[in-house]
């Protein structure tokens, strides 16, 4: 009896515990969306007490005057259109080098997988003066095209896809080229067909 009470208390004080480090988290992301409901007089005045975190007037005038005073619209259209433009771009690309890497010879392969490998673990802040300089070359700094053109290959994906292709069964692509396709023949309609889960997890 007495180690069925100590196992519930010990289970009631994790609970406790648990719920208490999750309201640590919740809590200041419940109170900026009720504050952000809440004229400003409001807010002041219900700062030292426990109805910061309720709304007695809720209203929009704090999101009107932010969309009417800032650019965030068009920065999250702008957003929206160059991460699009990296997917549509990118996972291809990023694809094909995958796959280049994981069936086809050709001289230095290993060491640019190598090169891939370890500018993966590279941190971004290092190659931000290089991709600079590359923009720079190719004149189109303060351009649309410099907010997606470097980042559209990815070492991670490059190598996720090609780890991927490297546990598909080697029969499919041999059975497609005994019909007559080709190298990229057979990537278009045999191995991205069977490729949806690592383009969701790169997309992702």
């Amino acid at each position: 009896m007495k180690r069925n009470q100590k196992r519930t208390l010990s289970k009631v004080l994790a609970y406790i515990f648990q719920i208490s480090l999750s309201l640590i988290f919740v809590l200041p992301l419940v109170w900026m969306i009720v504050s952000s409901l809440k004229p400003e007089a409001d807010l002041f005045k219900d700062m030292s007490s426990i109805a910061t975190f309720f709304v007695s007037n809720p209203s929009l005038d704090n999101y009107k005057e932010m969309l009417s005073r800032s650019l965030v619209l068009k920065s999250t259209l702008n957003s929206m259109i160059y991460i699009v433009l990296i997917l549509l771009i990118g996972i291809p690309v990023n694809a094909l080098c995958g796959y280049a890497l994981a069936r086809l010879r050709f001289p230095g392969k290993n060491l640019i997988l190598s090169a891939i490998i370890a500018l993966y673990i590279v941190p971004f802040e290092t190659v931000v003066l290089p991709l600079y300089l590359v923009s720079n070359t190719l004149k189109i700094t303060n351009t649309f095209f410099a907010l997606f053109l470097p980042f559209i290959g990815n070492c991670f994906n490059i190598f996720l896809f090609r780890q991927f292709f490297m546990s598909l069964p080697k029969e499919l692509e041999e059975a497609a080229s005994i019909d007559g396709c080709g190298v990229l023949g057979t990537f278009v309609k045999v191995v991205l067909p069977n490729t949806k889960p690592v383009i969701a997890t790169a997309t992702v």
